[in-house]
């Protein structure tokens, strides 16, 4: 689930930043509810392109650790979310 709606902001957040209009992306990302497409592209909002394709590669990147044995579940989700809040705080410094 985590994976999927990643995958969806890093597109929305692409084809925001190509000028198309909400509801085509709603229609290319296959999101019919209204409410949906609007929590996807408030998120895509929030963050470049660059930094959800590092998120998305992160994520990516923790899949398969838990999928080769390499690292526990639970562990692997406490990696992604701590990095990815220590992204988030640097992220945060610099607009500062």
């Amino acid at each position: 689930m985590i994976a999927r709606q990643t995958r969806l902001v890093v597109l929305a957040r692409a084809m925001l930043d190509r000028r198309v209009t909400d509801r085509q992306i709603g229609t290319s990302l296959g999101i019919g509810a209204d409410f949906a497409i609007k929590r996807t592209l408030a998120q895509a909002k929030r963050h470049t392109y660059q930094n959800l394709c590092t998120l998305y590669h992160r994520l990516l990147d923790s899949e398969l650790s838990v999928k080769s044995g390499e690292c526990d579940e639970a562990v692997a989700l406490d990696l992604l979310v701590g990095g990815s809040h220590r992204q988030a705080s640097s992220i945060d410094m610099r607009r500062a």
